[in-house]
């Protein structure tokens, strides 16, 4: 199961171009018969009918748990995921949990060739 990480705070325009982004990438994977997950997947359409709190500390528990139960991250590296504070967590915790990460293009949906410097990007600009 890959868990699939990508920004989610931001303006409502930001949100939606990275909704897009993580549908797409989801349908990507869906259709090559590879299962992922992502809590925005999930929570943006409970965040805005109002059921849920879009707070930190709402998600960061549950990201947790799902992280938990992953295979591998994959960081969609859209505008924003190197400050993500979210973003930051779910790779902390992935690396603590001894996943794999892979920060990869929502464009091409490859994999970026240096994913040492994705990776020092967020670890360094974010504390958690």
């Amino acid at each position: 199961m890959i868990y699939i990480s990508v920004p989610y705070t931001g303006t409502a325009k930001e949100t939606q171009e990275r909704m897009e982004y993580v549908f797409a990438y989801f349908a990507y994977l869906a259709n090559q018969q590879i299962h992922a997950m992502s809590p925005v997947l999930i929570g943006h359409q409970l965040i805005i009918r109002g059921a849920v709190t879009p707070s930190h500390d709402f998600w960061l528990p549950y990201s947790r748990e799902m992280l938990r139960s992953s295979d591998e991250v994959h960081v969609l590296t859209v505008l924003g995921f190197d400050s993500s504070r979210g973003v930051s967590f779910e790779v902390t915790e992935a690396i603590e949990f001894g996943k794999p990460v892979t920060f990869v293009d929502p464009i091409t949906f490859q994999p970026h060739v240096d994913q040492n410097e994705c990776l020092a990007r967020v670890i360094t600009s974010n504390i958690v």
